[in-house]
């Protein structure tokens, strides 16, 4: 179970081209992600598409070059692994008629802080000789 929820409202303007897609940040303090969730309403038949990055480098699907296109879906991916940066992007294109708007719900959890441990502390002189 994630501790926080992320949303994010993407809207896709008419006429954008999957071959100049429009990239959005989906940026959030750093978070461990657990599972991702896009809502698409229904209409685009298929002249929607979207990928997830972070840095451009398509995360979501998987298969370079590839775009997920939903019409009226709510997809939902459990994720583990994924960066921690906050650094999170949606990659989408719009060949129809109307605007679309996407929402981009995240499940996370704070990035769980790395223990240094603790220094070697000295010994009192005086607990050695007694």
């Amino acid at each position: 179970m994630a501790r926080e929820v992320r949303r994010f409202a993407v809207t896709v303007p008419l006429g954008t081209a999957k071959a100049t897609p429009q990239v959005s940040a989906l940026a959030m303090p750093p978070r461990s992600v657990r599972w991702v969730e896009v809502k698409t309403p229904p209409g685009p038949h298929g002249l929607v598409g979207f990928q997830l990055a972070s840095g451009g480098v398509q995360m979501v699907p998987i298969n370079a070059g590839q775009f997920v296109t939903p019409d009226g879906e709510t997809i939902r991916w459990d994720l583990e692994g994924q960066i921690d940066s906050g650094a999170w992007q949606m990659i989408a294109y719009n060949t129809g008629s109307f605007d679309h708007t996407l929402e981009v719900r995240f499940g996370c959890d704070l990035v769980a802080a790395v223990s240094v441990g603790t220094l070697p502390q000295a010994i009192d002189p005086a607990l050695l000789l007694g």
